[in-house]
């Protein structure tokens, strides 16, 4: 478990969606879902490699802990009513846990980059990333943190922030590291990789505490509610 303890705010939240119909986004039916949900943007998110906890932990639900996620950029069917009693959306989500900073966790997905082109490298969840930008198909986030023994949540289309990035230019000064004082773009491309893969992969990272106010779904941090519906693109 992380300093920050995000895993288990994250696996709590999976609990939660599980109870109201949804489910782990990275095996079997789930998995399906998940294809579906890309099939407009005309690519698939690579399947889970399990990610299930090797020390045999449950959830509260008596599930193995960690399976069905680690998919590369979603975590869990969010199931949202489209006809009330008859149809559901299951809406993939990201979920990005962080008690003591709720805005720190920055890296959506990666992927290997073609140096030679200039662009992800295809079926990997970078690649389903930028075609989803490209087809203006929502990726939803949603982040989370604890106040007072309450699980909070705040949602945004990644998508939409990216070109919102892009369009307008947003930028930001960090106060500390390497970049500090220096304008830096809210949304971008972050060099990965160590050693002989130096460069070699990109990370898409989307500073979550300068997104402005219209971008996200949320306007505030609200309480958890796994029954708080998502706009479904193919309605609006």
């Amino acid at each position: 478990m992380s300093r920050n303890n995000r895993h288990d705010l994250e696996t709590e939240a999976g609990c939660r969606l599980a109870l109201t119909g949804g489910m782990a986004a990275g095996t079997g039916n789930g998995y399906g879902y998940v294809n579906l949900w890309m099939d407009p943007a005309g690519v698939q998110v690579p399947p889970c490699r399990d990610g299930i906890a090797t020390n045999g932990d449950l959830d509260r639900l008596g599930r193995p802990m960690q399976r069905g996620r680690g998919l590369g950029m979603f975590d869990d069917l969010w199931p949202v009513a489209v006809v009330a009693g008859s149809i559901v959306e299951m809406v993939p989500v990201n979920f990005k846990g962080s008690r003591s900073s709720p805005y720190a966790n920055t890296d959506l997905t990666s992927g290997k980059w073609d140096l030679e082109a200039g662009c992800p490298v295809d079926e990997t969840p970078l690649a389903a990333f930028m075609a989803a930008v490209e087809s203006a198909l929502p990726i939803w986030v949603c982040l989370l943190t604890e106040v007072d023994g309450v699980l909070m949540m705040r949602r945004a289309d990644a998508c939409k922030v990216w070109r919102a990035v892009a369009e307008r230019g947003l930028t930001y000064r960090p106060s500390r590291g390497v970049e500090k004082g220096h304008e830096v773009s809210v949304a971008r491309l972050r060099e990965s990789g160590t050693g002989k893969y130096k460069g070699r992969y990109r990370r898409v990272s989307i500073q979550w505490k300068h997104v402005p106010s219209d971008l996200w779904l949320d306007q505030d941090w609200r309480p958890f509610d796994a029954t708080a519906p998502i706009p479904v693109h193919y309605l609006d």
